[in-house]
């Protein structure tokens, strides 16, 4: 699965959703990136398949997720992606999981990876790479 939409776009803002429990890995339950001249892009994976919307604009708090428990959110900017120019983005599935590629233009990226977890848990990872500094 690609996203062709996104290529060639600038990063204006992003921000993951971070689902933290006591004694559980921080999972990354959504990303958010809005590109420079467009609107929000809202982007997760879940059970492995990835989901995708445009929206003009952006609540914050409307993230389809509740606290419960010993489980709380949090909303984190991702600083470092804006600016960068996205690639085209692609979805890779798996029998255990997902993993959704945002590659930058010049190196780096933006991987959101689903892994099945057992006992109907995942756990969701989203790593950050950015381009090599140019050289002086």
């Amino acid at each position: 699965t690609t996203i062709k939409e996104l290529k060639g776009r600038k990063v204006e803002a992003a921000q993951a959703l971070h689902s933290v429990r006591t004694n559980a890995p921080v999972d990354v339950v959504l990303l958010l990136l809005k590109v420079k001249g467009g609107h929000w892009h809202r982007v997760f994976l879940d059970a492995g398949v990835l989901f995708w919307e445009e929206t003009r604009s952006l609540d914050p708090t409307d993230t389809d997720v509740e606290p419960a428990g010993d489980r709380s959110f949090e909303l984190r900017d991702l600083e470092p992606v804006v600016g960068q120019t996205l690639g085209v983005v692609t979805m890779a599935q798996a029998d255990d999981g997902g993993v959704l590629t945002v590659p930058f233009v010049g190196g780096g990226s933006l991987v959101l990876a689903c892994r099945d977890a057992g006992l109907d848990e995942e756990h969701t990872t989203l790593v950050v790479t950015l381009p090599p500094s140019p050289a002086e």
